[in-house]
């Protein structure tokens, strides 16, 4: 849900200043490099008002586990960013709570 899967950009920015995060950190800590540990159907969800680089990031993952065939649905929610994600689940009649709830067969 909105998040981050691949770490290295993250070195580059400001951010990495408090960070302090180590190549092998990155490599170890990044969902993108950890697809062979996937073994369950996953969700991909991002609001509309990411940044265009958080939606790329989400959607380079999504396709990723569909390579794989462990993408359950990607979904793009309008008009929300990362802090009104969460929210989508006490709202029942959206598709991502829906999806949800159909991936864990209680729908």
């Amino acid at each position: 849900m909105s998040g981050w899967t691949d770490l290295y950009p993250i070195s580059l920015t400001d951010r990495q200043h408090y960070l302090k995060l180590t190549p092998e950190q990155i490599k170890k800590y990044s969902p993108v490099n950890l697809l062979n540990l996937v073994n369950c159907p996953m969700i991909i969800s991002f609001g509309s008002l990411e940044s265009p680089y958080m939606q790329a990031q989400s959607s380079a993952w999504a396709h990723k586990l569909q390579s794989v065939g462990t993408l359950a649905g990607i979904y793009r929610m309008e008009n929300r960013d990362h802090l009104q994600m969460p929210m989508q689940y006490v709202q029942k009649d959206n598709q991502l709570f829906k999806a949800t709830l159909a991936l864990m067969d209680i729908a």
